[in-house]
């Protein structure tokens, strides 16, 4: 929308609104994944968001097929809620004339 004049009262006033967050990478390296660092990782994302006042998050980007990261989110109480799916396709050449 425009900020100005006045957007930006509207984005003031909706700042108290916001109680959901978008955690992007919430994954370990390989090498490291045997400390159980992902445990830790998780609680503290957990903690310092309900500090903020966060009600939920959306966990976004874990493959379906990501057993030990869906299993981790769920010990969480995540819950799925959407599906998305990719599809590749070999796309044929164009001919030439």
């Amino acid at each position: 929308g425009k900020v100005w004049p006045l957007g930006w009262l509207h984005w003031l006033r909706g700042r108290s609104r916001v109680d959901q967050l978008r955690v992007f990478l919430l994954g370990v390296r390989h090498s490291h994944q045997h400390i159980a660092l992902g445990a830790l990782l998780y609680e503290r994302v957990w903690l310092e968001a309900a500090g903020l006042g966060m009600r939920g998050a959306e966990a976004s980007w874990v493959l379906q097929s990501n057993e030990r990261m869906n299993s981790a989110l769920e010990k969480l109480g995540a819950r799925r809620y959407k599906t998305w799916r990719l599809y590749n396709a070999m796309l044929r050449q164009p001919t030439q004339f």
